[in-house]
């Protein structure tokens, strides 16, 4: 790992790098299963194809729990906030949950820091 990647890996909440590792976890998992995939002892391909599949899914919903900046938009009159992932107009306390700040419409999780 790089020092400018080590220092960024640092700068990370932990609870960010638990998901990130999670992730890197799946994806792993996935390769070797795709490689692998001429059944093996203890899975039939059903079992191999529907594994690969629920990864994929669980991914996708750890993906959402990395906070990602809401995209502020300027108009003469006001301010206003978009997902970045859904293109739904938020606004702070406009959200699933504000103590957690996801998306009410994709349930991405946002960051308000700009």
């Amino acid at each position: 790992m790089t020092p400018e990647r080590q220092k960024w890996w640092e700068s990370l909440p932990a609870e960010e790098k638990r998901v990130r590792l999670a992730i890197k976890k799946f994806e792993t998992d996935i390769k070797w299963r795709k490689k692998h995939f001429s059944g093996g002892l203890f899975y039939t391909s059903d079992q191999q194809k529907s594994y690969i599949a629920m990864g994929k899914h669980t991914i996708k919903a750890l993906r959402k729990q990395i906070a990602v900046d809401v995209i502020a938009l300027h108009n003469s009159a006001y301010e206003y906030y978009t997902c970045p992932y859904c293109g739904q107009n938020v606004k702070e306390g406009d959200v699933m949950r504000d103590e957690d700040n996801y998306c009410a419409s994709c349930g991405q999780k946002l960051r308000w820091e700009q």
